[in-house]
């Protein structure tokens, strides 16, 4: 069984890193939602989903760099990513709340 104990000096650094990729994956998807939201262009299937697939291919691609540079740190790079991706997420939404 693996011990999992959360060292600063190493984990820390990945932890960042996984914050910022998941703002960055989130930006992504902020570029193609954005310009709908605000009625200067119309919904289309083909931006969307070429948003979501950009948008996936940062997360995996930032998982896959960190398994083989850092597998220790995978799961610090993780809980970064998911955070940032989660609370760009709600932050939207309370946006688009307050919005209407």
């Amino acid at each position: 069984m693996q011990n999992l104990v959360f060292d600063v000096e190493m984990h820390l650094p990945f932890l960042v890193g996984g914050l910022a990729t998941g703002v960055v994956s989130f930006a992504v998807l902020l570029l193609v939602l954005l310009p709908v939201v605000r009625h200067r262009c119309d919904a289309s299937m083909t931006k969307g989903f070429l948003g979501v697939t950009v948008s996936f291919v940062v997360l995996v691609g930032g998982v896959l760099l960190v398994h083989l540079l850092a597998s220790a740190a995978l799961l610090a790079y993780l809980v970064g990513e998911l955070v940032a991706f989660l609370v760009c997420w709600v932050v939207l939404a309370c946006a688009m709340i307050a919005r209407t």
